[in-house]
């Protein structure tokens, strides 16, 4: 009876042991898997929260780009209409042509009654005419060039009133006028005195009865 009875209390701690070993490294499965399961979880949310805040950040960052262009574009914009209002405002269109025609005219006509009738006379006759334009010691305009009344700058045909007459420009002159006026030149900046006599500093060219001299001065 003795060895029955130690035999069954043998087999039942056994038992006992193996439902204990069974049930505890079910619990260690258990919390191994559910710690797997967190972390993977828990890296997934980390993983989103980073990636909202990147987006955020990208959002931050580009806005600025795609806001200053478009700011720019519209400042740009408004700059170029006021620029335009304001020269539309101070000059007409239509009085720029006007301008414009009766530069060409002008100087022209100036070509045809002070050179030879050649078109190398023609050039320089016009050429001085702009070379003063551009001098300081003349006047800044074509019109006031030619009718500048100082004795020795006045031009004959504005002296005895032939500019006025009424008369008008050849097409010839016309085209010399046009090619000085889009940048043509036969002279340097300085030669600014044409006559049938020497003045300035210094005698440049003659073509014809025409001595075109220079200056030495330094607005020129």
């Amino acid at each position: 009876m003795k060895k029955r009875r130690k035999r069954y209390r043998r087999r039942v701690i056994e038992r006992t042991l193996a439902i204990l070993t069974i049930f505890f490294g079910t619990i260690i499965i258990i919390s191994i898997c559910f710690t797997t399961v967190y972390a993977a979880v828990n890296n997934s949310e980390v993983e989103e929260k980073q990636e909202q805040t990147n987006l955020q950040e990208t959002e931050q960052v580009s806005k600025p780009h795609k806001v200053i262009p478009l700011l720019m574009d519209c400042i740009d914009e408004e700059q170029e209409q006021m620029m335009e209002e304001l020269s539309l405002e101070a000059i007409p269109e239509s009085e720029l042509e006007q301008i414009n025609e009766q530069d060409v005219h002008d100087l022209a006509l100036i070509i045809d009654l002070e050179s030879d009738g050649s078109e190398q006379d023609r050039l320089a006759v016009g050429n001085v005419v702009l070379n003063r334009v551009e001098c300081k010691n003349f006047p800044n305009t074509i019109q006031e060039v030619i009718r500048d009344n100082d004795t020795y700058v006045q031009y004959e045909c504005v002296y005895n009133g032939k500019f006025d007459s009424g008369i008008e420009p050849s097409e010839e002159a016309i085209q010399i006028a046009k090619r000085l006026l889009d940048g043509e030149r036969i002279f340097p900046h300085n030669v600014v005195w044409q006559a049938q006599f020497m003045q300035g500093d210094g005698l440049y060219t003659q073509i014809g009865v025409h001595y075109y001299c220079y200056t030495n001065m330094e607005n020129c």
